[in-house]
């Protein structure tokens, strides 16, 4: 989050729109974080594909700035987000 906002200047407040499963999927899609992407094949399968602007978010999609994160720290922040929620 902090590389997309202060260095690719990306929004740094956000629209939660509530957006069903599909429109999320299809943002994740849109941001390039499907089930094959960049980070497949990384470290033995823990890492997985994040993507800042979040997808629950109206800003999410194709402009997303990814990164391949651990599969633990992609749960956590995501458990944190939809706490917040």
């Amino acid at each position: 989050m902090c590389f997309a906002v202060n260095c690719r200047q990306l929004p740094g407040v956000l629209d939660f729109d509530d957006p069903s499963a599909t429109v999320k999927r299809g943002r994740r899609n849109a941001a390039g974080c499907t089930r094959r992407n960049r980070c497949n094949g990384r470290t033995d399968g823990r890492t997985t594909c994040d993507e800042y602007p979040f997808a629950s978010t109206s800003q999410g999609g194709g402009n997303a700035v990814t990164r391949c994160v651990s599969l633990a720290e992609c749960r956590s922040q995501g458990g944190s987000l939809s706490s917040f929620y």
